[in-house]
């Protein structure tokens, strides 16, 4: 384990911690219980499925759509904090996702939504970006057919927000939240 990977970690956790306090405080006073709840699920339900199976779908050895290798990894040294961080860039993308859908989801059905995340809607595309059989990797971009991720950035981000647009539309806007001249105001945006 190197230094900069148990840093990295911490600052992932830090991150999704940093979405979820945001997000508690744009929600009104009847869901900020329901904003922590939707972030320990998140949590408990992303890292245990990235081990399982999301972590061999994404960079399992395979073809250049999919891995098919590695779930469920008993690893030592570097490799296992790479399906760490690379587990918590899961995290961060369905809290993402989670905050553009906040106060319009049920709690069994957002559980559903973060399984199905967590073992396919994410994997698939870092294995395309990150994996070494990857068709967008970045050592490809020299051909014209790869991508330049800095970090995860558009890994986690695109992702995310494509996530995020798809959702609000299917499930419509947020009853309640806007004033009938378009302004809202935000609930405990200090916290």
């Amino acid at each position: 384990m190197s230094s900069a990977m148990l840093i990295d970690a911490v600052l992932l956790c830090g991150v999704h911690l940093g979405l979820t306090l945001y997000e508690a405080g744009t929600v009104s006073h009847r869901n900020i219980q329901s904003v922590f709840l939707r972030s320990l699920i998140c949590s408990a339900c992303v890292i245990i499925m990235w081990y399982l199976i999301g972590y061999g779908f994404a960079f399992g050895s395979g073809n250049s759509f999919v891995g098919n290798s590695d779930f469920a990894v008993t690893a030592k040294n570097e490799f296992w904090w790479q399906i760490v961080v690379e587990g918590l860039k899961c995290q961060i993308a369905v809290t993402i996702f989670n905050g553009s859908v906040t106060e319009r989801f049920q709690i069994a059905a957002y559980a559903c939504v973060v399984l199905l995340i967590s073992v396919l809607v994410y994997p698939l595309p870092s294995h395309w970006m990150k994996s070494s059989g990857g068709f967008l990797q970045d050592g490809r971009a020299t051909e014209g057919i790869g991508c330049i991720d800095s970090g995860g950035a558009s890994q986690v981000h695109l992702i995310a927000g494509v996530m995020g647009v798809i959702g609000a539309i299917m499930i419509g806007p947020r009853m309640g939240r806007f004033t009938p001249d378009g302004t809202c105001s935000p609930k405990f945006l200090s916290m």
